[in-house]
């Protein structure tokens, strides 16, 4: 699934904002408030939304989301199974993404659908930034994690084997949240 142009498209209004949202295949609700709040047009037009969604072997949540994607035309969906272990093609499927059909976007959001973004202060704050810096260009902002320890108990949901990483600390990396 690819809404392509549909998202960016500056004829209606132009984009300030684009929120991509890592979410899950069978996440249609929080999908739903997604829309219906923190990021509707309605409040904000010049902020565009995408979903990130893996694939699943369930058939109906499949057929779901491709009537969910005809209704809201904000689903970008690749050949892989969603799951935890796969965030990272996930990940690169939204930045190549952005980088074919929304290029041309000022700022760029990358939230989880559990997260609720307070939009207002957001783009009050981004604004800021642009009167303050405005010949500001490929910048990140994060939550900068340091030193953080790599996790060896094989039971946890974050364990990644020596093979895997032999390093017992993580280099500097944004938080995925």
């Amino acid at each position: 699934l690819n809404p392509e142009y549909s998202v960016c498209d500056n004829s209606s209004s132009p984009v300030y904002l684009l929120v991509y949202v890592h979410s899950g295949p069978t996440n249609y609700q929080r999908r739903v408030v997604i829309r219906e709040t923190w990021a509707t047009r309605t409040l904000f037009p010049d902020l565009r939304l995408v979903f990130m969604i893996g694939k699943t072997l369930d058939n109906n949540v499949m057929k779901a989301i491709e009537y969910e994607n005809e209704l809201y035309r904000d689903i970008v969906q690749e050949d892989f199974i969603d799951s935890y272990k796969n965030l990272t093609y996930k990940g690169i499927m939204a930045l190549k993404w952005i980088s074919i059909y929304c290029s041309e976007i000022k700022y760029v959001l990358k939230v989880d659908d559990d997260i609720v973004v307070n939009t207002f202060t957001l783009t009050n704050h981004l604004k800021s930034l642009d009167k303050h810096n405005p010949n500001q260009h490929n910048t990140i902002f994060c939550l900068l994690w340091m030193g953080m320890s790599v996790m060896r108990n094989i039971k946890s949901k974050w364990y990644i084997s020596k093979a895997d990483f032999p390093l017992d600390k993580f280099p500097p990396y944004c938080s995925g949240s």
